[in-house]
């Protein structure tokens, strides 16, 4: 999904605020792909959806691995709020990663660049910063029925952020050993936007630097947002209170 179209950003951002009509659209849309299956539907188990850049692979693979069976009844990837607000309308488990701006958008950043080395930089990253803002004040909508997981404790003890899922939600999902060799299977599996790279720590250099020539206001804004999502995570999760 391209987040770099300004114009394509600030219309998408408007859709996103009617969540059964968007997905409606995409369900049209990915009828006959294998995609249709990460769109959260009657067959969902779990949903696993942050913005980009902030551990949602990972949650993804290392979920898959810890329940190989639940793998086609996964909703994720989608990097849409509406598809968080759908999961809490319908009681859907759902695993929401957050991870600070100042980290996910210039490795975002850094990714794009990766892809498309050609690209042109862009001046600063006001489109996605406001991507993020419109992501985690939606989410904060519906905050206390899903699990909100700091990237940082999602990539040392994914084990008990499921055994948090499962308490909250009343399910019995098959924990993952947050051990060195079940990671390495993980990313071993994985596509190579998962690893980090020589070649992409260079570009999230330059990531960096243009999030810090950004807009000032965008960036309090975007961090505002995110220090109110970490108010929602579970104590055990790393937050300051408990939830739910």
């Amino acid at each position: 999904m391209r987040l770099d179209r300004p114009l394509l950003a600030t219309g998408r951002r408007v859709i996103d605020r009617f969540p059964a009509l968007l997905l409606a659209v995409y369900r049209l849309r990915y009828r006959n792909s294998g995609f249709s299956r990460r769109i959260v539907g009657p067959d969902t188990a779990v949903l696993i959806e942050g913005f980009p850049r902030s551990g949602n692979s990972f949650a993804n693979r290392a979920f898959q691995h810890a329940n190989p069976e639940l793998s086609e009844r996964i909703a994720t990837h989608m990097h849409l709020s509406a598809h968080v607000v759908e999961a809490a309308s319908a009681n859907v488990p759902a695993i929401v990663p957050i991870r600070h701006p100042e980290d996910c958008i210039p490795s975002l950043f850094a990714l794009r660049r990766s892809v498309d080395s050609s690209a042109d930089i862009p001046p600063n990253l006001d489109t996605w910063l406001r991507d993020y803002i419109a992501f985690a004040e939606r989410v904060l909508t519906v905050a206390d029925q899903v699990l909100l997981v700091p990237f940082e404790q999602l990539t040392a003890d994914y084990g008990q952020v499921i055994d948090r899922l499962n308490r909250d939600f009343g399910t019995s999902f098959a924990r993952f050993d947050h051990t060195k060799q079940n990671v390495s299977d993980v990313f071993s599996t994985s596509g190579s936007h998962l690893s980090p790279n020589d070649s992409r720590q260079n570009d999230k250099a330059t990531g960096i630097e243009l999030y810090s020539k950004s807009s000032q206001k965008l960036r309090r804004r975007a961090e505002r947002s995110h220090a109110a999502l970490l108010g929602f995570v579970p104590e055990d999760l790393g937050g300051q209170h408990v939830t739910g």
